[in-house]
């Protein structure tokens, strides 16, 4: 059996405000990662105007793993594009860079 990976992920505002908020407890991504249940995901808030990370993160762990979807519009064409959507919970939230998780991604992966 593959081992889990802690995946690093871009992440637009009104997504990543849902996740923060606790309203929306799946993510859909392209589906070119090999995404496991167990994985987890560091969702690090993105601004498009500025281009960098805000500094707000969640660590969330992949609890399902749904495939076969093909959604248009996901990267950013006119064109279906393999995706991924994954049932996930949260372990940790931080609203700046300088400030620790309560639990560490790497830690993460074994709980």
């Amino acid at each position: 059996m593959p081992a889990n990976s802690v995946h690093h992920l871009k992440s637009w505002p009104a997504s990543f405000d849902a996740i923060w908020s606790g309203r929306r407890r799946f993510d859909v991504r392209r589906d070119d990662r090999s995404y496991l249940v167990g994985d987890v995901l560091v969702l690090q808030e993105w601004d498009e105007k500025s281009e960098r990370h805000t500094g707000r993160e969640v660590v969330a762990k992949v609890t399902d793993v749904w495939r076969d979807w093909h959604l248009v519009g996901l990267a950013g064409g006119d064109e279906p594009v393999a995706a991924v959507v994954m049932g996930i919970t949260g372990v940790s939230w931080s609203a700046y860079p300088a400030q620790r998780h309560a639990i560490a991604p790497e830690e993460a992966l074994a709980s």
